[in-house]
């Protein structure tokens, strides 16, 4: 009897140990759902805080704490906000690619990107754009670049050799001219190259980083112990700026610098920059920044409303922008497709490309021509026709080389 009631009391300490052991692991389960769940919330608002933020300092501590409270959207509005952070190469600042001092002016952005990009950031990714297409001089990045390297009297300033003539020309026509009226102590190389032909932009290959580059250009000058600095348009890898530089040393020369209107940003992972907000959360103030933006801010008007106000105004600003830039392209584009050179003759391909050929003649000198190849592709087709007559001009100007002395010899043909 004594027995039976000791089992049943050993039972019953461990059903309550049981019991008890349930509750506690319920409990636990429990707090860990609330955690989450306000943690989510706590995270949402955060990035709804950061992506009205009314300066970016507001908008790089709001996001800090939604990185740190799980956010995803927050993680590239905080990235954003600083990348410097997340870099080891900065702006204006000197960093070296194989022994090869380098400096760009900001960062770029990719397009899939855009919509977590502050107003100046967008600026500038488009001003980068802008000189790819002839539509922005690039003069005041070559001289910040020039300023950092502090390159001696003498060097020579090179460009980074395009896919076409044309593109080359469009491109760097605005610094070489630059050089030439500015900077006396610099040599304008602008004219060294000698084209062979188009070849394939290197952006629209597929596996950029194992694409090799054709080489459709030649150094027709002796650079034998001159400085050579280079100039272009965007650093990603650095694989363009190595191959050039063997054919600089081929030629004699050595590279000394890069200039580079901006340098590819690389996204960092996701243990980094949640790391890197730790870091700055632990050794950062714990008050927001005060605002010092000239969008006023209303107080008393609800997180709603504020947010609403906020988000038109930025897509106010950024249609504007697009409005503004399509007129004109428009404009320039309707400018310049009357062209007054008559092609002597015209190619026809199977992709709806074409290519215009202009004869050139020269007292004294055997004719020769000019090849400009109209892709079959919208975009490319409207730069060549904004500056047709131009690239026609310019080539006028330079003299046939050995390789045009007649039509049916012309590389663009064969």
């Amino acid at each position: 009897m004594v027995s039976t009631t000791i089992n049943l009391i050993a039972w019953d300490l461990y059903g309550l140990k049981a019991i008890l052991l349930l509750s506690g692991l319920m409990s636990v389960l429990i707090l860990i759902v609330c955690v989450r769940f306000w943690r989510r919330k706590a995270g949402q608002a955060f990035y709804a805080a950061a992506k009205f933020a009314p300066s970016d300092d507001i908008r790089a501590w709001y996001a800090r704490k939604g990185v740190l409270a799980g956010n995803t959207d927050s993680r590239l509005l905080y990235i954003f906000s600083s990348p410097a952070s997340f870099s080891d190469r900065r702006p204006l600042t000197a960093f070296k690619i194989k022994k090869i001092p380098c400096v760009f002016s900001g960062f770029y952005f990719p397009a899939r990107y855009r919509k977590h990009l502050s107003v100046t950031q967008e600026d500038f990714t488009r001003s980068v754009l802008a000189f790819k297409d002839g539509m922005n001089d690039g003069i005041d990045f070559f001289r910040k670049g020039i300023d950092c390297l502090k390159p001696h009297e003498g060097t020579v300033v090179m460009f980074m050799p395009c896919s076409a003539w044309w593109k080359y020309w469009v491109r760097f026509r605005h610094i070489a001219g630059y050089i030439d009226r500015r900077c006396p102590q610099l040599e304008n190389g602008f004219d060294y190259y000698t084209y062979l032909g188009e070849r394939d932009s290197l952006h629209l290959q597929k596996n950029r980083s194992d694409a090799v580059i054709e080489r459709n250009f030649e150094i027709r000058c002796d650079l034998t112990g001159k400085d050579v600095i280079v100039v272009d348009d965007v650093i990603t890898s650095g694989k363009s700026l190595r191959q050039l530089r063997k054919q600089i040393e081929a030629a004699g020369g050595h590279v000394s610098g890069a200039v580079f209107f901006a340098g590819t940003f690389s996204m960092p992972g996701k243990a980094m920059t949640f790391l890197t907000a730790l870091s700055e959360e632990i050794a950062g103030d714990d008050v927001p920044p005060r605002n010092t933006c000239d969008m006023p801010v209303t107080h008393g008007q609800g997180i709603t409303e504020t947010s609403a106000r906020c988000d038109r105004h930025l897509t106010d600003r950024k249609e504007e922008d697009d409005n503004t830039e399509k007129r004109h392209r428009t404009k320039k584009r309707y400018e310049n497709d009357t062209v007054e050179q008559i092609p002597d003759r015209t190619l026809i391909y199977d992709d709806s490309s074409m290519t215009f050929c202009y004869r050139h003649s020269i007292p004294g000198k055997r004719p020769y021509y000019t090849a400009v190849h109209i892709p079959a592709e919208k975009k490319e087709a409207e730069y060549i026709m904004r500056h047709l007559d131009k690239i026609i001009e310019a080539d006028s100007h330079r003299g046939p080389t050995e390789y045009e002395l007649s039509l049916d010899d012309h590389p663009y043909y064969n």
